[in-house]
């Protein structure tokens, strides 16, 4: 099966999404080193195992730090 390529995405790995009451959330780490939950819109998931990433299609920006559980 062959799928389209990516290109210019912002993922994370699939193990930092958090669901609650149908909507989704990663903690991402402030200047301040203190975590904030952050709403997210995921995508397409690549890859599996330890290695899964999830595309975010909203919520996040290039360069914020994410935290792994």
């Amino acid at each position: 099966i062959k799928k389209e390529v990516l290109r210019d995405v912002l993922y994370v790995p699939s193990k930092c999404i958090y669901e609650a009451e149908n909507k989704y959330f990663v903690f991402v780490i402030d200047e301040n080193g203190f975590r904030e939950g952050v709403e997210v819109t995921p995508g397409a998931v690549v890859g599996e195992g330890p290695d899964e990433v999830t595309v975010i299609t909203s919520g996040l920006v290039g360069g914020e730090q994410v935290m792994i559980r």
